[in-house]
This record gives structure tokens, C-alpha cells and sequence, in this order.
């Protein structure tokens, strides 16, 4: 049996930043597809648009391990 998640998954601050450029620039078909491709969901999205446009600290400007949240 695998074990389980201990808790939700954390994306690093570039990684939200390149889905976000790209996701704005697709057209629906293009929107679904890279969801589909990346294994997101639109809520996810809305998320990180609030964050960036609220200036979130560690939204845009953290790198690395820290930025996912992991102990470096």
C-alpha cells in the first residue's frame, strides 16, 4: 500500500508564474489542454492570479526548496 500525502502540494513561485503567462495567453481548447497537461484545476488558477495581484510574498519572487514550502 502507498503511503499518502501529508498534505496539499506546493508549487514553486516560477512554476506558478510560467502556467499563469501561459495559461492567459490560450484560448479555451488551449486553457483545458494545459490543465489537463499539468494535472491542475481551474480553482488553482484563480488562486494564483488573487496571489500574484495581491503582490503575496513567496508568490512571485521565491526559488527553490524554500518556495515549495520544504526546509532547505
Amino acid at each position: 500500500m502507498e503511503a499518502r500525502s501529508t498534505g496539499p502540494h506546493r508549487y514553486a513561485a516560477e512554476y506558478k508564474a510560467r502556467i499563469l503567462a501561459e495559461y492567459e495567453t490560450l484560448g479555451k481548447k488551449g486553457k483545458g489542454a494545459l490543465l489537463r497537461r499539468e494535472g491542475l484545476y481551474s480553482s488553482l488558477i484563480t488562486t494564483w492570479r488573487q496571489q500574484r495581484d495581491r503582490g503575496a510574498p513567496g508568490c512571485a519572487h521565491r526559488t527553490g526548496r524554500a518556495a515549495e514550502g520544504r526546509p532547505e
